[in-house]
């Protein structure tokens, strides 16, 4: 996400679970519950949490989590790094959205990508996903 020093996270719609509410019967739920738990979040709440730079392993620890455990919109995330130029979100539909500040960016992130063996997909992952106005029919 380039030269960012903080990266401000938070739920789509809501907030982040609140482990009074959790269904210990849904071992999916405890099992996130748990590892976000451990990252430090402030559980039961709607803040936006501030990673440092020096916080990126937590901060890719959250993402992992929430694009493995997230399904449903409002556990989608979003990320907004300091620096402005851009807003990462996770989707519900095991999907990263990058949206850019200056459309000029989007050439060098998608070869980025592609250099580290993330190619743009070629379809959309599921019936209920809306195909972006970028991928072909």
């Amino acid at each position: 996400m380039g030269d960012w020093h903080l990266c401000y996270v938070w739920r789509h719609l809501g907030s982040w679970p609140n482990p009074s509410t959790v269904d210990v019967r849904r071992v999916n739920e405890v099992v996130e519950l748990r590892i976000l738990q451990g990252l430090g979040l402030p559980l039961g709440t709607a803040a936006v949490v501030i990673f440092d730079r020096v916080d990126l392993p937590t901060l890719i620890t959250l993402l992992f989590s929430t694009t493995v455990f997230g399904w449903s919109v409002g556990e989608d995330l979003y990320v907004v790094p300091d620096h402005g130029r851009h807003v990462l979100q996770t989707d519900h539909h095991e999907v990263i959205h990058v949206s850019f500040r200056d459309s000029g960016e989007i050439g060098h992130w998608v070869s980025q990508m592609a250099q580290r063996g993330f190619d743009l997909p070629e379809d959309v992952p599921d019936a209920t996903f809306k195909r972006p106005s970028w991928m072909p029919e």
